[in-house]
C-alpha cells in the first residue's frame, strides 16, 4: 500500500487523474484519515497465472502488473524441470506478438522491455 501525504482524491475525477499517473488498467481504492491527514492509495491491478507440472506434482505460478514501458513478470518454477510457457503481448493497434520464455526452476523475475503502447496481456503454456 502506498500512502501520499497530503493527497486529496475527489471521487471519480480524481481518480481517472491518478490512473493516468500511474498508468493504464490500474485500479485503486483510496481512503482519507482526517486525523493524520494521509490518503492511502492502493494499487490492485496485478495479473496472476498459474499452471501444473502435468506430469508430477507442483506448480508453475506467475504475478505481473505492466508497466509504461516494460513489465517485470516473477515467477515461482516447482517443477523439477524448466518449463516454456508463451508471453502474450497486445499492442494497442490491436495487434499481438508472442515470447517464447525458458522458465528455470525456482524463484525470480525476469523484464520483459515492451513499446508505451503494449501489454502483457497473459502466459499460456508450452511455446
Amino acid at each position: 500500500m502506498k500512502i501520499i501525504k497530503g493527497l486529496s482524491v475527489a471521487g471519480a475525477a480524481g481518480a481517472l487523474v491518478l490512473s493516468g499517473f500511474f498508468g493504464s488498467g490500474t485500479a485503486f481504492a483510496s481512503t482519507s484519515s482526517a486525523t493524520s491527514g494521509t490518503t492511502s492509495v492502493e494499487t490492485a491491478a496485478v495479473e496472476r497465472r498459474s499452471f501444473s507440472c502435468e506430469w508430477e506434482s507442483g506448480n508453475l505460478n506467475f504475478s505481473w502488473d505492466n508497466g509504461i514501458t516494460s513489465t517485470r513478470i516473477y515467477y515461482n518454477n516447482h517443477c523439477s524441470d524448466v518449463r516454456y510457457v508463451t508471453v502474450q503481448i497486445h499492442q494497442v493497434n490491436g495487434g499481438e506478438r508472442t515470447v517464447c520464455w525458458r522458465v528455470p526452476t525456482g524463484k525470480s523475475s525476469k523484464l520483459f522491455s515492451k513499446g508505451a503502447g503494449e501489454s502483457v496481456h497473459t502466459i499460456t503454456r508450452h511455446c
